[in-house]
């Protein structure tokens, strides 16, 4: 009700209230009264909606009804599905459908049910045979529509058409309780069941339409699978897809940032797929929809309080993934802002190969970011060279040892960034620091820094007339950098470099400090690896990996004729090759394969004068005869005697001559008469020295003379610890605990063999 005011203004007051209360009761009854209109209609419109699938069914059923009378009924087929095993059941209701789809859909109903109650053996069969059923022969090139989808479009059907709708219905819900049946498979615990499944679930997806919404949903959520190996089979699965039907790239990538939103655990794989997603010229809404989560994942994974530590691999593909994405976005101000601190924030917490990475997009942004706004001063640029010159601090450039891929991207960093820097004085910092790693590197990554430096001092002028002394009058003398100040003066690490260790630095450094251009054919990253340089050390060939595409251009070698040319390390033509050709870091190699080459050359010569001077060794008398032929060189040892080490491991090493209990006299068998048969066998081959008198027969180490054999056992029991003679002649040796016999019988031993 209105409030009512006396007086003629009043009363027009009190008739505008009154009226605007009874425009509102109208107002509210008309919609209760549309509401209750609309409810009668949409009643009316299912009532009409059942009534005609009630006319359907019926129609239907006496179509099959009439084409079962005209067929008749097949004995064998029946027989077979009431008394086969599971396969002929199988094929038999298979051969029924095939027969005619139309009349005899309802034979899926046993398959299904079939498929539902076996173990997973047989319900992979039964599956693999509904699956080519489906994707053969039921299934049509386009979507299935309900009765009621149909009815919006015609609502006055024929009785054939009426029919054929319910037949697409019917056939519309057998397929979605059959990937009901995939869904379940695809969660057992065998992983080749579970492999099955979901290559079947990709295939009807690659093939078919129908209800591609759900199989995409099952697919996909296969990416989280706590299986690894399902997981990776998975992701290998939809990059197939996206390149059968690259049209699906903007529906799948939807549909993973949606699975990334819900899961926050084995998402590694998901993100694996969406980064080699294939963007092209016009994919902005899509580069745009994949950056953003990407960087959802920094937030919500990488960078969270509940994980201490980073996870390299999830890092690894998410920079990846940015990095692909970002040359086809549009960032607006404020997610370049936004963008930039969770970068910023990533790098202290990520490995060196991580940080350069970081520092490379942060620099596709700030380029973007100057192109869209049309200034060279944007946010974060400051930062952003600040960061760059801490990383020059890393302890990682000591060596460059396993990081090989991480140093290119070091120098892809590096050098657009000095090279696109608008502050001069900052650009000359920076090449002064760089000459300063070189000094701690390796030998490869200093190459690498010097042609660098080489590069920029002919390309950009103010970095060459700061490097030799000549600064500008304009520029400040002084920069400071991260609270370090330097100074603008000639570069004196050149000074130091020019005496470097390695040959190959030390002349770049002097090419370099003659205000010259330093001329490299290859790559020194790779040239002048430890690899390369324990291959030329064995005498192989370097085996040089080919540069990657993504390289920098203008770090790529140039083809000049005042190139040196590099040699194959062979013996046989280091003659032939001038020490002028020989590259500084080379040099070593070539001198070491001279001298082997000389060292060869003189003991060829040494045989040729042997065979003038008819002095032949037993070697090349053999040779020469052929007898060596199929004898490697372990198989014939000159220097022994094959007989006697048989008789020695026998006697424990050591060589002795039997004693036959009094058989064999004294006086026989004295020390005398062996030098005579050895001298009887030496005749025999006619090569060896003839033995002098007594050479075999050793000295006794006492002093005692032969009276300590006169009564051996009495010296024994004595235990007087007196040696007795060790002469072989019909002596009885004793190998008791008497550790001085032993010594004395070993070194008689040994000059026994020195004799032979």
């Amino acid at each position: 009700m209105g409030r009512i005011v006396f007086g003629e203004d009043g009363k027009k007051k009190a008739t505008t209230t009154t009226t605007t209360t009874t425009t509102t009761t109208t107002t509210s009854s008309s919609s209760s009264q549309q509401l209750n209109n609309n409810g009668a209609n949409k009643g009316k419109a299912e009532a009409k909606v059942d009534e005609m699938k009630a006319k359907a069914a019926m129609l239907y059923k006496q179509q099959v009804q009439i084409w079962e009378e005209k067929q008749g009924t097949d004995t064998s087929l029946r027989d077979l599905i009431r008394k086969g095993t599971t396969a002929d059941k199988v094929n038999s209701y298979v051969l029924l459908i095939q027969k005619s789809p139309y009349h005899r859909i309802t034979t899926l109903d046993p398959l299904l049910n079939m498929a539902h109650k076996s173990v997973a053996r047989e319900s992979r069969v039964i599956l693999e045979s509904i699956r080519d059923l489906f994707s053969a022969t039921l299934l049509p090139s386009h979507k299935l529509q309900t009765i009621q989808q149909h009815l919006s479009l015609n609502s006055s059907p024929s009785d054939q058409e009426l029919a054929q709708w319910y037949y697409d219905e019917c056939l519309k819900s057998y397929y979605l309780s059959f990937i009901q049946l995939l869904e379940k498979g695809a969660h057992d615990n065998l992983y080749e069941y579970k492999k099955f499944v979901i290559s079947t679930v990709k295939r009807l997806l690659s093939d078919k339409p129908e209800q591609e919404q759900t199989l995409l949903s099952i697919l996909i959520d296969k990416l989280g699978d706590k299986d690894p190996k399902a997981a990776a089979f998975t992701s290998n699965l939809i990059l197939e897809l996206l390149k059968t039907h690259p049209n699906m790239r903007t529906v799948v990538a939807k549909e993973i940032q949606l699975f990334l939103i819900k899961h926050h655990q084995f998402i590694y794989y998901a993100i694996t797929v969406i980064n080699q997603i294939l963007l092209q010229q016009g994919d902005e809404d899509l580069a745009n929809l994949l950056v953003s989560s990407y960087f959802h994942q920094i937030t919500a994974n990488i960078m969270s309080k509940q994980n201490k530590r980073v996870d390299v691999k999830m890092t690894s593909a998410v920079l990846t993934g940015i990095h692909r994405a970002i040359p086809f976005t549009k960032i607006s101000h404020e997610k370049y802002n936004e963008y930039l601190t969770y970068l910023f924030d990533l790098i202290v917490k990520c490995s060196f190969h991580r940080k350069l990475t970081c520092v490379s997009l942060i620099f596709q942004l700030i380029r973007q970011q100057q192109a869209t706004s049309k200034a060279k001063d944007v946010a974060g640029v400051s930062r952003y060279y600040s960061t760059l010159y801490d990383l020059l601090l890393s302890p990682e450039l000591l060596s460059t040892i396993g990081l090989p891929r991480a140093m290119q991207g070091f120098l892809q960093t590096y050098y657009m960034a000095i090279k696109e820097d608008t502050t001069h004085a900052r650009a000359s910092i920076f090449v002064k620091r760089l000459l300063l790693v070189c000094a701690n590197t390796s030998p490869n990554l200093a190459c690498a820094i010097l042609l660098l430096v080489s590069r920029l001092c002919g390309q950009v002028t103010h970095i060459r007339q700061s490097l030799f002394g000549k600064i500008p009058a304009s520029s400040s003398s002084t920069l400071t950098m991260n609270g370090i100040s330097e100074k603008l003066e000639k570069a004196f690490e050149l000074t130091l470099l020019v005496h470097h260790y390695h040959p190959l630095v030390a002349k770049f450094a002097t090419i370099l400090s003659n205000q010259k251009a330093i001329v490299y054919k290859g790559h020194p990253l790779e040239s002048q690896s430890s690899s390369v340089f324990l291959a030329k050390i064995q005498n192989k060939k370097a085996a040089v990996k080919e540069r990657k595409k993504g390289a920098v251009k203008e770090l790529q070698p140039k083809k000049s004729e005042e190139d040196l040319p590099t040699f194959s390390f062979s013996v046989k033509d280091v003659d032939t090759i001038k020490p002028s050709d020989v590259l500084p870091d080379e040099m070593f190699f070539y001198t070491y394969l001279k001298c082997k080459a000389a060292t060869l050359q003189r003991s060829e010569d040494n045989k040729r004068k042997s065979a003038s001077e008819g002095k032949i060794s037993m070697s090349d008398v053999l040779e020469a005869e052929g007898a060596t032929e199929g004898i490697n060189d372990t198989d014939v040892d000159f220097g022994t005697d094959s007989e006697d080490e048989e008789e020695d491991a026998a006697f424990g090493g050591e060589e002795e001559e039997e004693d036959f209990g009094g058989m064999v006299d004294d006086d026989e068998f004295t020390s005398a008469s062996r030098p005579a048969k050895r001298q009887k066998s030496s005749d025999e081959f006619g090569d060896v020295d003839d033995f002098e008198e007594g050479e075999f027969v050793p000295e006794s180490d006492d002093d005692e003379g032969p009276e300590g054999d006169e009564d051996m056992d009495d010296g024994d029991e004595e235990g007087d610890g007196d040696d007795d003679d060790d002469e072989l002649g019909g002596q009885e040796f004793d190998f008791g605990d008497d550790d001085s016999e032993e010594e004395a019988f070993t070194s008689k031993s040994k000059k026994r063999r020195l004799n032979k």
